[in-house]
């Protein structure tokens, strides 16, 4: 969420706009997995993502009406279309097949054109082991 903007109306002031931004991304981790001990292993590595879909909506009053206003659309023009990102996490693996996951990446790009945003992302996953 963005707080500030612009618009082509100039009764809005910027402070007055909140603005969502959705974006989708399709990540490739690359992870080096070190064990500590038989079962617990650390994993860091780079992740790499390109967006596949975008979309901003945007929430202010009119000045001139006094109505609460929203727009929106699929907008890519905003968002860098690429992103690069580091993770790290850890793994357990469960007696039998069965492990247990949990990474966090942090992205290091701006998301957002011209703002401080930046991807983050915590995933907790279980696998089965062959």
């Amino acid at each position: 969420m963005i707080k500030g903007g612009e618009r082509a109306n100039p009764s809005i002031e910027p402070e007055d706009i909140t603005t969502h931004f959705t974006c989708n991304y399709l990540n490739v981790p690359v992870m080096l997995r070190c064990y500590v001990s038989e079962s617990i292993g650390l994993d860091f590595g780079p992740q790499l993502g390109v967006n596949v879909a975008s979309r901003y909506s945007s929430d202010y009053i009119d000045k001139k009406t006094g109505r609460q206003m929203h727009e929106g659309a699929s907008h890519r023009s905003y968002v860098n279309s690429f992103d690069v990102g580091i993770g790290a996490g850890v793994n357990y693996r469960l007696p039998g097949h069965f492990s247990l996951q949990a990474r966090y990446t942090a992205g290091l790009i701006h998301v957002i054109k011209g703002y401080s945003s930046h991807n983050g992302c915590l995933s907790l996953s279980v696998g089965y082991n062959f």
